[in-house]
């Protein structure tokens, strides 16, 4: 993000520069990828709680929900150079003890003037001595554990990722952090190939770097992907996306 304006006291308006030589940036047919409009997403409502709604910047958040629906209108997306979109961002706030508790985010991607995309970020935040106390018997950044074989009662494909990848990871978690689980659900739904319409999952607790996070993917007929991550036979995350076909 290169520059925003205030709007208000709850809004903000940014503007973004994507470059297509960015790993993520671009789909199999040349649109703005879904895992790239969601970290926007991610990006301006970070931005709006630190900037405007006071929130301390070593405070943790915690993702309860992510939301993203695509427009019918999709500009292409070059294979070289730079794309500059703004990003509308709302912020209604929930406090607790006078302190900011649950963010309910509004978001619009535009290009152009137009809406390209839409969507909706709810999370926690808490305080870094509030954060120790919930995360006390996690160790920082663990050793992750050898490939396993799936124990009894647990079905599906073991979710990898790079420990290295700048992308999903910007710093030591002590946890598998949610951008993990959505490039998880982007990569299982071959979003890179399909033309996604909207994406929508639940965080239902965290899932721990050591033991073995398992996805299960079921697509029907009408395009519609339902996801599931379990953990120690714990559901963690769901994920449900829809797509169509592209025209020939």
């Amino acid at each position: 993000m290169e520059d925003y304006v205030a709007l208000g006291d709850a809004q903000l308006l940014a503007d973004v520069v994507i470059r297509s030589d960015h790993v993520r940036a671009r789909t199999g047919r040349g649109e703005l990828s879904s895992a790239i409009a969601l970290e926007v997403f991610r990006q301006g409502a970070f931005l709006i709680a630190h900037q405007h709604m006071r929130v301390p910047l070593d405070w943790h958040f915690i993702t309860k929900n992510a939301v993203l629906r695509w427009s019918r209108w999709l500009p292409s997306f070059p294979a070289s150079g730079e794309m500059r979109y703004q990003l509308d961002v709302r912020v209604d706030i929930e406090t607790k003890r006078g302190r900011p508790f649950l963010l309910m985010w509004g978001l619009r991607l535009l290009y152009g003037g137009r809406v390209v995309a839409d969507g909706e970020l709810h999370g926690w935040t808490v305080a870094p001595a509030r954060y120790r106390a919930l995360r006390r018997t996690a160790l920082a950044a663990p050793e992750r554990p050898a490939r396993p074989q799936t124990p009894q009662g647990e079905s599906g494909a073991i979710v990898e990722w790079d420990d290295h990848d700048p992308f999903l990871l910007n710093r030591p978690g002590d946890h598998v952090v949610s951008m993990i689980l959505i490039d998880a659900v982007l990569r299982a739904v071959n979003a890179e190939e399909i033309r996604l319409r909207s994406f929508e999952m639940e965080f239902r607790r965290f899932a721990e770097r050591t033991v073995p996070v398992y996805l299960l993917v079921n697509t029907d007929h009408a395009g519609v992907s339902n996801v599931t991550f379990t953990q120690s036979g714990e559901v963690v995350a769901v994920a449900s996306t829809s797509s169509e076909p592209y025209a020939v």
